[in-house]
């Protein structure tokens, strides 16, 4: 799609609107003798959205109009090499008489030769030939100005802008704050990056999610703050921590209370804490505690064998090794015979799933038979004999 162009008025808006700018930089810069810097008033412009290359040299010829390149003769720019095609003479103030007339008698003593090759000049003719060499070193300078402030003209715009941003952050606008350090961020003006995270950590306080103002801060460090904003913000973030902590300590003392009260409708189950095992509804084991080994990964471990009784039966037991549970099984439902063990009914017919609830008959061992139902024997003895009766 074609770009639009821009009618009369409102071009002629847009350029009156520029001027106006272009004024305001301008004395705005200004310093108590109302000469104005070139620099400032370019990075003012700059921050005003007016950094290319035509704006530049616009606000270069207005500034030079207002005498902004206008500088003493001890410092000019030309070498003495560079100088006007015309017999050398004393840099001269307009006022200054005594120096035309050292000038105009030099010029009578010189030799007859560099008379011809150097004619003599009047008093008006010097004075207009050093007036033309001072506004030929003046426009010299503006252009090495112009050239300076086209070159680092997006630089200072960005770093006008970086400003403005940390002026509202200082002044609690984090939101506004934030915004403006974005559409900054991919020139990586100084701390830009930095104060858009600690920016989304002050929402984030302000909004009471203290996890994530947290996370925005702990690793946060600044290399352009002054000693006063290093200050607050140490101070924040400090205040971010200790919220942090009591949040954590609230959290796990909560996590801790629903565990205790699962643990208390239920029964002792794998991966539960060793400790807790007295806590569940089915009350304290059964003393002594029975040990026995386990080989794992090459190692050994001492298997702790806790047992649940009802009536002096053997209804639930738990195993554990490392100080948690690995292996329960649970007995509750199943009658016990004489020798307080797990009685399951026969049946002749050997043809119903009640004679063997386990499928032992699907075996071809009892190590597989084991691996796979160690749940509901109380050892590989108990179902190893299990096996042996209905496989």
């Amino acid at each position: 799609m074609a770009k639009e162009e821009k009618g009369f008025f409102d071009s002629l808006i847009e350029d009156l609107q520029k001027n106006m700018d272009y004024q305001l930089a301008i004395e705005l810069s200004k310093d108590k003798d109302g000469k104005p810097d070139p620099y400032k008033a370019a990075g003012m412009a700059a921050g005003m959205g007016h950094s290319s290359f035509g704006d530049t040299m616009m606000l270069g010829a207005m500034l030079g109009a207002q005498g902004a390149f206008d500088d003493d003769d001890s410092d000019s720019v030309l070498s003495d090499d560079i100088q006007p095609d015309f017999p050398p003479f004393y840099p001269i103030d307009d006022s200054d008489e005594t120096v035309i007339e050292k000038t105009i008698e030099t010029q009578d003593e010189e030799t007859d030769t560099q008379e011809e090759c150097c004619p003599k000049f009047t008093k008006e003719e010097i004075i207009e030939r050093e007036k033309k060499r001072k506004r030929s070193r003046r426009v010299f300078k503006g252009i090495i100005v112009l050239c300076l402030v086209a070159f680092f003209g997006v630089k200072i715009s960005q770093h006008v802008r970086y400003f403005r941003a940390v002026s509202l952050y200082d002044g609690g606008s984090y939101s506004e704050a934030k915004e403006a350090f974005e559409r900054i961020k991919e020139a990586d003006v100084m701390d830009t990056k930095e104060y858009i995270s600690l920016c989304e950590a002050q929402m984030y306080f302000s909004d009471k999610n203290i996890g994530a103002a947290h996370f925005n801060t702990f690793q946060l460090t600044f290399r352009y703050m002054s000693k006063k904003q290093k200050e607050a913000f140490s101070e924040f973030k400090e205040k971010v921590n200790k919220e942090h902590m009591e949040n954590l300590e609230k959290q796990s003392e909560k996590r801790r209370k629903e565990y205790l009260e699962k643990i208390a409708k239920g029964v002792p189950y794998v991966g539960m804490i060793e400790s807790d095992i007295g806590k569940t509804s089915l009350g304290s084991p059964s003393a002594p505690v029975r040990h026995s080994y386990e080989i794992i990964g090459g190692e050994r471990y001492t298997v702790n064998i806790y047992d649940f009784k009802r009536g002096g039966k053997v209804v639930f037991t738990a195993q554990c090794v490392n100080r948690k549970i690995v292996r329960v099984s649970d007995f509750r439902n199943y009658a016990f015979d004489e020798n307080n063990k797990p009685y399951y009914p026969e049946n002749s017919s050997g043809s119903s799933k009640d004679d063997d609830p386990y499928d032992a008959k699907d075996y071809s061992n009892e190590e597989d038979f084991y691996e796979d139902n160690y749940d509901y024997f109380l050892d590989f003895y108990e179902a190893e004999e299990y096996y042996r009766e209905h496989s």
